[in-house]
């Protein structure tokens, strides 16, 4: 593993004093070395161990070489052989160079017995990341965590010690943030262009030496990308000991591995359910292509079929996207609901649920989702229940059409299903700019202005003989009338309307009429300067 003079300062034995002005999370250095007579060049690639009078073996002024000194340079000599082009550290005792010299080593085998344990943390069968965490106690020196964009700590890394004396608490490790700290952070308009970076960077951006509440929430992080996105964080936060100059090489040492172990795992950790599984979704829903055989993968490593009964909600929120929280809203759905997939989808989420597998019935999800929607302030559409993820997109569109339009509707409610507002849907886009009245049923308007002039309720009295599927004992219960009365104005309403009600066509047609009155009623009302 290749050191910088930053890692060797912190980790060497024996006190120094650096001159350092090259990145601190460079890494060129591999192992220490004597400046020796014989020594036709230098190499860049090597830390020398010398007395400052030792430069007088060399023919030429060095450039970009880093020394480590016995002794403090003389300004004479950084003048003479331009120290100030290269990276040195010094001891303002008079140490022995075997003794100096064994100290790097010292600090060059324990970095590489950590690389090997990284090596072998990567391989581990059950949880790689935990063994890389675990393997790093030592090298990192303050507590650490793997976290997600969407507020969940995934790993916690501290060294053991009296629980009081702990930064992580039990309820810390693999649980979702406070929500308190989470609003903080939302709060925070320097916190979502954080995850806009790439190396190890700090948090605060300007740390406070002086904060008058003990906030120790200093930390170095550094982002993990996934894809083309940035979805996991390790955090090394301020808590053991000052955050040094070699920490941003230490914390980029780590990153790479868990970087490189991240995008080897079979199955994303980002989810609870498999890798690809998103893009699978979100093409099937939007009729876009996608390989059948990657889905019957996918459907196999979670235990579904394709004939399984499913279920799809789409989810609306208007929470702040930009730093995950409709991520964190997926794993939360997932997490709550067995055999379910959260999929993010430009500003919602697709929830798809395996009712096979979630052993609830529709009614029982609605009341489960609820509390996550209210926590979120989301709002929920939903399809018919159906069979066949091939055919997702058709109750895609349905689940979409009940948000939409039942928010339109019924904007106080939480939840929209489909089977209410269907019929309404559409009638009204199968009538947009016409007026209804003109595909009523020729009988029914007759009938109406027959009410009208005559101040009567027949029109009242069909419909709700129809809407009773022409069952008589409901219908007089319904409208509270005598059964005669009832008799005597079905006579009168069938002689008016001149309609046939044996004949299922007939009292389809007047049923939809009664529902496109109602949209005429509706519109008018809802018309600018309609007065009630």
């Amino acid at each position: 593993m290749n050191l910088n003079l930053f890692i060797l300062q912190d980790f060497l034995s024996i006190h120094t004093i650096g001159t350092l002005h090259e990145n601190r999370i460079q890494r060129t250095l591999k192992r220490p070395a004597f400046l020796t007579a014989s020594q036709s060049s230098l190499r860049t690639d090597r830390v020398y161990i010398l007395r400052p009078s030792d430069l007088q073996m060399l023919s030429y002024s060095p450039k970009n070489i880093h020394f480590i000194f016995v002794g403090t340079p003389a300004a004479a000599d950084c003048n003479t052989w331009n120290l100030t082009e290269n990276e040195y550290l010094y001891t303002e005792e008079a140490y022995s160079l075997p003794f100096i010299y064994d100290a790097v080593a010292d600090v060059f085998e324990l970095f590489q017995d950590w690389e090997i344990r990284l090596n072998k943390a990567m391989l581990h069968p059950q949880d790689p990341l935990q063994a890389l965490g675990d393997c790093s106690l030592d090298i990192m020196r303050n507590p650490f965590s793997l976290n997600t964009v969407s507020f969940f700590s995934m790993y916690c890394f501290e060294k053991r010690k009296p629980e009081k004396q702990r930064y992580f608490q039990k309820q810390d490790y693999h649980a979702f943030h406070e929500e308190e700290l989470v609003q903080e952070f939302l709060s925070d308009k320097e916190f979502p262009l954080t995850w806009r970076t790439d190396g190890p960077c700090p948090y605060p951006a300007v740390k406070n030496q002086h904060s008058d509440d003990g906030d120790n929430r200093f930390c170095l992080y550094q982002n993990i990308q996934i894809g083309s996105k940035k979805v996991l964080r390790i955090v090394l936060s301020q808590v053991d000991c000052e955050i040094r100059n070699s920490d941003y090489a230490l914390l980029d040492i780590f990153a790479s591995y868990v970087q490189e172990t991240v995008n080897r795992l079979p199955m994303s950790n980002m989810t609870f359910h498999p890798a690809h599984f998103d893009e699978t979704l979100r093409s099937i829903a939007h009729k876009h292509e996608y390989d059948t055989e990657q889905l019957n993968h996918i459907l196999t490593s979670c235990s579904w079929k394709s004939d399984d009964s499913f279920l799809c909600c789409v989810i609306a929120t208007p929470r702040d996207l930009q730093i995950g929280s409709l991520v964190n809203a997926c794993w939360r759905l997932e997490e709550q609901i067995p055999g379910s997939c959260a999929v993010p989808d430009d500003n919602q989420i697709i929830l798809l649920i395996n009712l096979h597998l979630s052993q609830k019935d529709k009614n029982e999800l609605t009341i489960l989702i609820a509390y996550q929607l209210r926590e979120f302030l989301m709002k929920a559409g939903y399809s018919y229940e159906f069979q066949g993820l091939e055919n997702l997109h058709i109750y895609y569109a349905q689940a979409s059409i009940a948000l939409s339009y039942g928010q339109t509707k019924d904007a106080t409610l939480w939840s929209y299903h489909f089977e209410r507002y269907a019929l309404s849907y559409m009638l009204e886009q199968c009538f947009q700019n016409i007026d209804p009245a003109i595909f009523c049923h020729h009988g029914l308007l007759r009938l109406l202005e027959y009410d009208l002039k005559k101040g009567r309720s027949y029109t009242a009295t069909l419909r709700a003989y129809l809407e009773n599927n022409m069952n008589i004992a409901q219908t007089i219960k319904k409208i509270y009338i005598q059964r005669a009365s009832f008799q005597y104005q079905l006579k009168k309403i069938l002689e008016i309307t001149g309609a046939n009600l044996q004949d299922y066509q007939t009292r389809l047609h007047l049923l939809l009429s009664f529902q496109l009155l109602d949209r005429r009623e509706r519109t008018r009302t809802d018309a600018p300067g309609h007065n009630s």
